[in-house]
């Protein structure tokens, strides 16, 4: 499941890199992860004010496990105590190297009042991206970003290039991409995605959900 779930997130790296120039590459890629929506219904919720502490247990370093602490307040500094479960989960948290080539999506548990842990494992040193993803009770979708620097080897950038075609396979699974219309900013755009055995060509029936395990 974990292959397929890889196969998805590598197709929506190549809509985002045909959608945008060269040089707007990694900023188109930072602002939509920014701009995640996992519940259709929070828009039409209040949007609250929200300040993100963030600490480590150490100063990060590759291939070392470190405990991350996220403390959410409200815009007077008071920690929030309650949230919605949002797809089964109180928050879920990208962690993205800065040229995209590492990717992991972890969820924090929540220890009460306001207080999120997680154990974090940067795989290379660099520059790191983490969006905290969640929804204060009652309030909409909330985004807040981090950017971390961790010490250890730091190679050099991976140059993210464009598939010839949104077809991948791995495991004898294929996964293929349509999109409805052409793709422009600002504007929605509905993707389909189709899994297929490999070789028979027939769908794939077994799927499960993936987000929150």
């Amino acid at each position: 499941m974990k292959k397929l779930l890889f196969i998805v997130v590598s197709l929506l790296t190549m809509i985002a890199l045909f959608a945008c120039n060269k040089d707007s590459e990694h900023k188109q890629m930072k602002h939509d992860m920014a701009n995640m929506d996992h519940n259709d219904s929070s828009k039409e919720k209040q949007q609250v004010a929200v300040q993100t502490d963030w600490k480590f247990e150490h100063y990060p370093q590759a291939n070392t496990t470190n405990q991350l602490t996220i403390t959410i307040k409200d815009n007077k500094g008071k920690p929030i105590s309650e949230f919605e479960v949002n797809h089964e989960k109180k928050m879920h948290l990208i962690v993205a190297s800065k040229d995209l080539s590492k990717y992991q999506h972890i969820h924090p548990t929540y220890k009460g009042k306001g207080v999120f842990t997680v154990p974090v494992t940067f795989t290379q040193g660099g520059s790191f991206q983490l969006i905290a993803d969640f929804v204060p009770k009652g309030q909409s979708d909330t985004v807040q970003m981090h950017t971390v620097s961790v010490k250890g080897n730091t190679p050099a950038p991976v140059s993210l290039t464009p598939d010839k075609t949104l077809v991948k396979t791995a495991n004898g699974n294929q996964v293929s991409l349509k999109i409805d219309s052409q793709l422009k900013a600002n504007q929605e755009t509905m993707l389909n995605f189709y899994f297929e055995d490999a070789q028979t060509k027939q769908p794939i029936q077994d799927l499960q959900p993936y987000l929150g395990v």
